[in-house]
């Protein structure tokens, strides 16, 4: 076989991946409490047929790598005659309202919502009518009335 060649990689890379090792959970306690939130999470995620399906055994849960969304840069963006707001006020409310947290922020426009017909509110952005949507959601978020 002879001797090993030696690949230098970057400091970005070897921390990144110190990271990722970092992260996994170290006791069966632990990896039980993420198997349980993701457990919640996904069932959240699903509709009542969704759901249905799932536990006659006639559908399965897939995992999807989580997607990096950024809002664009849309200072020309405005709303159309379907009445909702800009798109750049309905960016702000978000921000607002996730209070600036672009994980958050992130995680809750690319999962699909059982108040939104399973929709994802990022589908809902590119809309005036989906930014009413969003708006009205979001207002009864901020009065508490829905989970």
């Amino acid at each position: 076989m002879g001797d090993k060649q030696k690949i230098r990689i970057s400091t970005f890379l070897a921390e990144a991946a110190q990271e990722a090792v970092d992260s996994h959970p170290k006791t069966t306690e632990e990896q039980i409490e993420q198997w349980i939130r993701v457990g919640k999470r996904t069932c959240s995620c699903l509709t009542e047929d969704e759901t249905t399906q799932f536990l006659f055994g006639v559908a399965s849960v897939k995992y999807v790598e989580k997607q990096d969304v950024t809002l664009p840069s849309t200072s020309s963006v405005t709303a159309n005659n379907g009445g909702g707001e800009p798109f750049d006020q309905m960016s702000s409310d978000l921000q607002v309202f996730f209070d600036n947290d672009e994980d958050m922020l992130q995680e809750w426009l690319t999962t699909p919502l059982p108040i939104l017909n399973g929709k994802c509110p990022l589908k809902l952005l590119w809309s005036s009518s989906g930014r009413a949507e969003l708006s009205n959601l979001l207002l009864a978020m901020r009065c508490g009335e829905m989970a």
